[in-house]
């Protein structure tokens, strides 16, 4: 018998050694549809318990406690907002603001079911592309409150285009006539005169009784809060979605809107209409800028009608300047330079690797510290969402800058 038959019988007569399974940690780059719901709710939160109030119950926005709320603060006696807004508020008078309120602000989380129906119902409006997660948020907790009060008005649905196979469905755009056009193109004289008598006609004092004319025309005009259970926000994205979703909205300085509206983006290099509002770059062209907001209706026919304002000059800033010069290393001009959709592969493919590891190691550590009452480690940017907007600068990115001193000691 060679020795490596007696090496083997010998191995065969050992007993087995039980093998520890092997733990593999799956890591996905992006998680975005809207971050999983917003983190699937915080680990799916229980039902909002509201707090007791006579007068009335306000669900706050950042810019409502930032820009100020004395205008209807004596007449609700309940507050309620997220923690994600309380975070928001870092100025010195909005802090004041908060303390000096005659009642506590009650902190609660929206439910999963009324995330889903605001990012729904901001997908058929347009608003998802504007809206934070913060407002989408407290979109979902105003939605909770009016629902489990009882003071939800009948949502409004969206009317969506009609497209069919057989017909082509026509995209009419807002343009002006030709008497809107000679109406501009009068003689100067005309307009000398016309200038002279509006002059006259300019100078009116605002009184008691002309001020609501004037709201009007500034747009500020809205029914004041007298109680019951409202939205607080000088949002218009979101006034517009809590509307479309049945949700009483109040503004702060009377800012609300007067009509509801569809937005889509609308590509200003190929025309080509997006209906995504969420997209960074056109799907067509492939450009990274040139995508804006267009409002739109949809007409008894089923067919888009645009206004677009094409007096109104596309700003080129960021695009005269030559691109930054190539450097290597890791943070590279071919690790961040995003001037097209495709490159965002590239730019992800960076981000994956050692870097991701080290991510979902230093979360898992941070979930252990969790349990014994140890803070979690912020990081300036997760490393698993890569760049998804446009590296066009709006200053020169060429040019040489003042080097910053050092302390002298």
């Amino acid at each position: 018998m060679s020795w490596a038959d007696a090496l083997r019988k010998a191995k065969e007569q050992e007993p087995s050694a039980e093998v520890k399974p092997v733990r593999v940690c799956m890591v996905t780059p992006s998680v975005d549809p809207i971050d999983r719901q917003l983190t699937m709710a915080e680990s799916q939160s229980v039902d909002v318990h509201l707090p007791e109030y006579q007068k009335g119950l306000l669900i706050l926005d950042a810019n409502a406690i930032i820009k100020g709320m004395d205008n209807f603060v004596s007449r609700a006696d309940a507050f309620v907002t997220t923690k994600q807004v309380i975070s928001e508020v870092r100025d010195r008078a909005a802090r004041d603001l908060l303390e000096r309120l005659p009642h506590a602000v009650t902190v609660l989380d929206p439910t999963q079911p009324s995330i889903s129906a605001v990012i729904t119902c901001a997908e058929k409006t347009g608003d998802l592309g504007v809206l934070s997660r913060t407002d989408i948020r407290v979109c979902a907790l105003a939605l909770d409150c009016c629902t489990k009060a009882g003071v939800l008005n009948p949502p409004i649905d969206p009317k969506s285009a009609v497209v069919n196979a057989t017909s082509n469905s026509k995209v009419v755009t807002e343009e002006k006539d030709e008497d809107e056009y000679n109406a501009e193109g009068r003689s100067d004289g005309d307009s000398e005169g016309e200038s002279a008598e509006a002059e006259d006609d300019e100078g009116e004092w605002i009184t008691p009784e002309n001020i609501h004319q004037v709201k009007e025309a500034v747009g500020l005009s809205g029914d004041p809060f007298s109680g019951g259970m409202a939205c607080a926000t000088s949002d218009f994205a979101m006034q517009n979605t809590l509307l479309h979703l049945g949700v009483p909205i109040i503004g702060t300085s009377g800012m609300r809107i007067r009509e509801l509206r569809l937005w889509l983006l609308r590509c200003t290099a190929c025309f080509k209409i997006v209906m995504d509002t969420t997209r960074q770059f056109c799907p067509d062209c492939g450009g990274g800028n040139t995508l804006r907001r267009v409002n739109y209706v949809v007409n008894s026919n089923g067919e888009k009608q645009l206004f677009i304002n094409f007096e109104k000059r596309i700003s080129k800033r960021g695009t005269v300047y030559n691109l930054p010069k190539p450097r290597g290393g890791k943070n590279g001009t071919h690790r961040t330079l995003v001037l097209r959709e495709d490159q965002l592969a590239q730019v992800l493919r960076h981000r994956s690797g050692t870097a991701m590891k080290e991510k979902e190691t230093r979360l898992t550590e941070e979930e252990e510290l969790a349990a014994f009452g140890e803070p979690e480690k912020k990081t300036k940017r997760n490393l698993g969402q890569p760049k998804t907007v446009s590296s066009y600068h709006k200053y020169n990115v060429n040019e040489m800058r003042k080097a910053r001193a050092g302390r002298r000691k």
